[in-house]
Formats: C-alpha cells, sequence, structure tokens
C-alpha cells in the first residue's frame, strides 16, 4: 500500500509540474523549463524529443518551438545534436531563461 501511495504521490507531483509549465506566458520559458524538466528524468547526456512532440506537451506551434529553440542555441544554452537530439550546454542560463 506505500509503494503505490508513493507511485501516486509522485505522478501528481509530476502532473503539478507539468500544469505549472503550461501556465508560463513566454513561450522561451515555458521552452525552458520542459527542457529541464525532461532532463530531470534521465540519466542521458541528451534528451531526444522532435519538436512535434515538444510542441505538443507545451501547447505551442511547432514553428514556435523552432523559432523559441533557434534563441536558446544563440544564446548559448543548448545545442541540437542531429535531427531530435538537444544537450543542455549552459544548465544554470537554462534555469534563469525558465525563471523569466
Amino acid at each position: 500500500a506505500m509503494k503505490t501511495v508513493g507511485l501516486l504521490s509522485k505522478k501528481l507531483h509530476d502532473a503539478n509540474v507539468r500544469n505549472k509549465l503550461l501556465s508560463v506566458a513566454s513561450p522561451k520559458a515555458r521552452l525552458a523549463g520542459f527542457i529541464l524538466y525532461r532532463k530531470e528524468h534521465t540519466t542521458d547526456r541528451e534528451l531526444v524529443m522532435k519538436l512535434d512532440t515538444i510542441a505538443a506537451s507545451i501547447a505551442l506551434r511547432p514553428e514556435t518551438v523552432s523559432r523559441k529553440m533557434k534563441e536558446l542555441e544563440k544564446d548559448g544554452l543548448v545545442k541540437r545534436v542531429g535531427q531530435s537530439g538537444i544537450e543542455i550546454v549552459d544548465f544554470d542560463g537554462l534555469k534563469d531563461a525558465a525563471d523569466e
């Protein structure tokens, strides 16, 4: 029973974090927050996500995600790797961008 309560608690916490992301008005901050959120849930060096998947997850258009991803790259916060890979270059800078 305690294991089930722990699992449900974790799922509820994750749902609250995702809802908080959706309430952020700035698309750039929303994208930065989503990248950080996904990085917390993986041990891989890079995240593998398609722009369409990201857009659907944070309620933005794929074109907007693409533009904001380029801004994050230009700012030196992330780096695109291949077709759908994202590597965080400046973790603290990305956190600052998410908090805007």
